[in-house]
């Protein structure tokens, strides 16, 4: 593959920690203008032009006519204009979250603790997202002011752990060519079923690897500060429900949408539409986090589909005459038939994730070979290892909570 774009390998570059002193200073300019222009409009306006002004900077940082004027900014530094882009949006929502969680304090020491929680550095360039009040109970919890050689050791190990993935996934990087297979679609066109299954695997497999690294090496360095950061993310290969994913990839994204937009918009009822439209409303800030391309809308209508229909699973569960069938069958046969209703759930998320991995083009081919191209028989061989994947991850989720019970203090 001798004609692959060399760009496709920049995020090698990207997953290195970046020191300080390599941020130039349009980027720290920036995200200095920002933190303090979203303070000052909560101190004379509200919360709620707080919330505008940073989308309207998220959708602007996706326009075409601000990437035009960040290419000439950067010179079409590939690296510089992604690391500006991620911090100041991950800035955004810092903000967001400590003027949130301190609208009823006091001045006292509040610019400082703001430049302490927004630019606290471990977590700054890569995330994930802590919430202001997890990282302030965290500076001020008295078990967290000691230093132990075990502490030491474990948080040695943590750091250990991370960078062998990030040699993992260096290597997949300069080895394999699946990321780069999105910008060749006529190979892809011409894969086979279990080909495009690999790719579409490994592509799943890649993204997670990622973001072990860029979230799992941060998280343990702050550890190592006793600063309880967000873990990385689980393997995306043992989750099977939309609202596990969601949960368990980004938990730091995932505290800030409840807390932050989820909860305060859909109030106290506990009806299935104000929890519906609480979740249309993350999934449109989601959207836009994200850039909002097709691939992203895509993804996103997708996503919030499969919510929609879990949860409406969840409730029809308690209903006749699924309630009689519950209490009529085996713990075994109800097992068997949540995994066979989870399965086309499963392989949605699936082909809607192939087009948030490449783009949508790539993505409606492999949807097509694997429900269009091989008939009804191709249909249902995928959809019976869909439902071997959902056996095992509920299976991983059963023993789970065993551990849990048994490791709580009696």
């Amino acid at each position: 593959m001798e004609d692959v774009d060399p760009n496709i390998f920049s995020m090698a570059k990207i997953c290195h920690p970046i020191p300080n002193h390599k941020l130039d200073n349009q980027t720290k300019i920036s995200k200095n203008s920002a933190s303090m222009l979203f303070l000052w409009i909560l101190q004379l306006f509200s919360l709620h032009c707080v919330w505008i002004l940073c989308i309207g900077f998220t959708l602007a940082l996706h326009s075409s006519l601000f990437t035009d004027l960040k290419a000439g900014l950067f010179e079409e530094d590939s690296v510089r204009e992604y690391l500006f882009s991620v911090l100041l949006a991950w800035t955004h929502a810092r903000s967001i979250s400590y003027l949130v969680d301190t609208r009823s304090d006091g001045h006292h020491n509040k610019l400082m603790n703001f430049y302490h929680y927004c630019f606290y550095l471990p977590l700054l360039p890569t995330g994930p997202l802590m919430l202001y009040r997890d990282f302030k109970f965290s500076m001020e919890n008295p078990a967290n002011q000691q230093c132990s050689l075990a502490h030491l050791v474990k948080s040695t190990a943590r750091i250990a752990r991370y960078l062998f993935w990030w040699f993992i996934h260096q290597l997949a990087l300069h080895y394999f060519y699946h990321s780069a297979l999105q910008y060749h679609i006529g190979i892809v066109r011409q894969f086979d079923v279990w080909s495009a299954a690999g790719l579409g695997y490994t592509l799943g497999q890649f993204f997670m690897t990622k973001y072990l690294v860029l979230y799992g090496l941060p998280s343990a360095l702050s550890r190592l500060d006793h600063v309880d950061a967000p873990p990385p993310p689980k393997c995306v290969g043992r989750i099977h429900l939309y609202s596990q994913m969601w949960r368990d990839f980004d938990r730091g994204l995932y505290n800030f949408m409840l807390q932050y937009i989820y909860i305060p918009f859909k109030g106290t009822s506990d009806k299935a539409l104000p929890k519906l439209a609480g979740t249309a409303m993350c999934f449109g800030f989601v959207c836009i986090w994200h850039g909002a391309s097709n691939a992203v809308i895509i993804w996103c209508v997708s996503n919030y589909v499969g919510i929609c229909l879990e949860t409406m699973g969840k409730s029809c569960s308690t209903c006749w005459p699924f309630a009689d069938w519950k209490a009529k069958w085996s713990p075994s046969n109800w097992l068997r038939f949540q995994a066979a209703v989870a399965s086309p759930l499963l392989l949605m998320s699936a082909l809607s994730n192939f087009c948030f991995f490449t783009d949508a083009g790539v993505g409606y081919i492999l949807a097509k070979k694997a429900v269009y191209e091989g008939g009804i028989v191709r249909l249902l061989c995928i959809l019976l290892v869909m439902y071997c994947c959902c056996q095992v991850s509920m299976a991983l989720n059963r023993r789970n909570k065993k551990n849990l019970v048994h490791n709580q203090p009696h």
